[in-house]
């Protein structure tokens, strides 16, 4: 793993850094310092989650990283990681669509990057996450193959839908 620095940022900071100032703290702390929004994944080192391209992308990694991701923050009795979920909504849209099998083995891929975002912050914070959110969702799909995910969003939500309900009725019952 590479040797870093992450520089505290001030306690008052509450918008990201500009690109000038991620400059600045590369230049005071050198240049083995990650950049403010860089995330550091398994096999693919420091990655900018705010410029991530499909070139970016190494599917290990997202495999790696939504293993180890849990679902509701890891809020339950029993662990239950992003990937397993993932692998459920896949079955279940294959059923509702042949075609949206890897789309919904790929639906939550993002997650590797930003963790598991609950409802609750997707729904107050909003348009700020889930712009980034789909940006990484974009390239984590363009990364895997799924070249058309508007043909089998349809099926990936409903079984990502059913999924979440069977998953909260078996935990929370």
């Amino acid at each position: 793993m590479k040797n870093t620095t992450i520089a505290a940022e001030p306690a008052s900071r509450h918008q990201p850094i500009s690109a000038g100032e991620a400059a600045t703290l590369r230049a005071e702390y050198g240049e083995n310092a990650p950049p403010a929004m860089h995330v550091c994944l398994f096999r693919n080192g420091w990655v900018d989650v705010l410029q991530l391209t499909a070139g970016d992308i190494d599917l290990a990694d997202i495999a790696h990283g939504l293993a180890l991701t849990n679902r509701w923050n890891g809020a339950t009795v029993q662990a239950v990681s992003v990937a397993w979920h993932s692998l459920v909504v896949s079955a279940v849209a294959s059923e509702i669509d042949p075609a949206a099998a890897l789309h919904g083995l790929m639906h939550d891929a993002a997650e590797a990057y930003t963790g598991d975002w609950t409802r609750p912050y997707k729904l107050h914070l909003g348009p700020m996450l889930t712009d980034v959110a789909q940006r990484i969702e974009q390239a984590c799909l363009e990364a895997a193959g799924v070249t058309e995910p508007a043909v089998t969003s349809r099926a990936v939500k409903e079984a990502d839908e059913a999924v979440l309900l069977l998953e909260h009725a078996s935990r929370w019952a």
